[in-house]
């Protein structure tokens, strides 16, 4: 801390002073304080590196947070006890197949790393995507049994990560997902 002096606070602690080019940060509320964004003085969110964006992407007891966006008949997406809890996300055929997504809040032009754990037998697609459909693809790639690692750029203020499996006449179970901002 050589050349920068230290300031110490009422409590004690060493506090070291901003410096004049420095961000300023506020914190932006939704009228009832919740939930509360980090935002500069222009009004861009601060995205913590490292934070978890993903709700529920471990599937220990249910899949909450995540949207069903299932075609067809027959095949809809559920959670499964199996490795400790999973989404099982069936496919009938083509036509018939359900699939899962949900929006997490990014910064357009920031890089974000989507990981994703499959166990059982089938492989599957993982869209990033600046809608819940199929359009406004930012990333599509086929996950394997196993950890995957993917990252994509984001558009937008939020993306959507979403998945269905990729074999007819078979069900695929993800393990986890998480979604981060890439350093």
């Amino acid at each position: 801390m050589s050349g920068i002096p230290v300031v110490v606070s009422a409590n004690g602690y060493p506090v070291i002073p901003v410096l004049a080019n420095a961000p300023v940060m506020s914190l932006d509320t939704n009228g009832n304080g919740i939930p509360i964004t980090p935002v500069d003085t222009g009004g861009t969110p601060f995205i913590v590196e490292g934070l978890e964006l993903v709700t529920n992407g471990e599937f220990a007891t249910d899949i909450s947070g995540w949207t069903s966006r299932d075609a067809g008949a027959g095949a809809t997406d559920a959670w499964d006890a199996g490795s400790g809890g999973r989404m099982a996300l069936p496919r009938i055929d083509g036509s018939n197949l359900a699939r899962s997504y949900q929006g997490i809040t990014t910064v357009p032009g920031r890089l974000y790393r989507v990981d994703v754990v499959l166990s059982g037998a089938i492989a599957g697609t993982l869209r990033a995507s600046t809608t819940t459909g199929l359009s406004g693809n930012l990333l599509t790639a086929t996950i394997l049994v196993g950890s995957n690692s993917f990252t994509f750029t984001a558009t937008g203020a939020t993306s959507y990560v979403s998945f269905n499996s990729g074999t007819n006449a078979s069900t695929m179970y993800i393990d986890s997902v998480s979604v981060r901002q890439a350093a």
